[in-house]
């Protein structure tokens, strides 16, 4: 479920100001639709309420969003966050991060020349 939450604000944040405001107001006119079907009287939509809901949708939106970003969730951003920690505590340098990268893509190199594939007999190649 949290994953699920955490995806919709990645979705959310690769929408234009334009779709939010459209899929805001597609909300509004479902929720009063829905209210109208049930005999409830509809909500009353007016510039003051639509400036008020959207404010407050930020309000609560914007910190978790940024809480969300700032979070090391994942496997590689608890690692990243403890090699920073370490460069902070100074117990390694910069220095030895970078020849540890440089190392380990000159392995990769090696091991990909090692075991090279090549494409199936009678196949195409362009």
């Amino acid at each position: 479920m949290k994953e699920k939450i955490f995806k919709i604000f990645d979705y959310l944040s690769t929408m234009s100001t334009s779709d939010l405001t459209q899929l805001v107001l597609f909300l509004i006119a479902v929720i009063n639709g829905a209210l109208i079907i049930f005999g409830v009287s509809p909500v009353n939509v007016s510039e003051n309420f639509i400036y008020a809901a959207i404010s407050g949708l930020a309000v609560i939106a914007v910190p978790l969003y940024n809480k969300y970003k700032n979070w090391n969730i994942s496997k590689e951003a608890i690692t990243g966050q403890k090699v920073t920690d370490l460069l902070k505590d100074g117990v390694l340098t910069i220095t030895q991060v970078d020849n540890y990268i440089k190392n380990m893509k000159q392995q990769a190199l090696k091991e990909e020349w090692a075991s090279p594939t090549y494409p199936a007999e009678g196949s195409k190649i362009e």
